[in-house]
């Protein structure tokens, strides 16, 4: 998945088609629990004086599974832990 995406998103960039840039993001979706994953992309519109501005970003992210699964325990915990 993450291979076809930079491709789509390489073709979206040369050439400016926006189809190209969903059809990366629909193969972003699809990759469920990577330990890297990365995104290029809109992330929300704003409505600003001139109109509507959207924003760019893009990201990457390492998982730490061994600190994830600790932060899982304190989720699993919370109902007892919060009035």
């Amino acid at each position: 998945n993450q291979v076809a995406m930079l491709q789509e998103y390489v073709k979206c960039f040369g050439s400016g088609d926006m189809q190209a840039h969903i059809a990366g993001s629909r193969h972003w979706i699809k990759d469920k629990g990577p330990a890297v994953e990365s995104y290029i992309g809109f992330i929300e519109s704003y409505q600003d004086p001139f109109g509507v501005r959207g924003e760019w970003e893009g990201f990457c992210a390492v998982v730490n599974r061994e600190v994830s699964a600790k932060f899982q325990v304190l989720v699993e915990a919370a109902p007892r832990l919060l009035p």
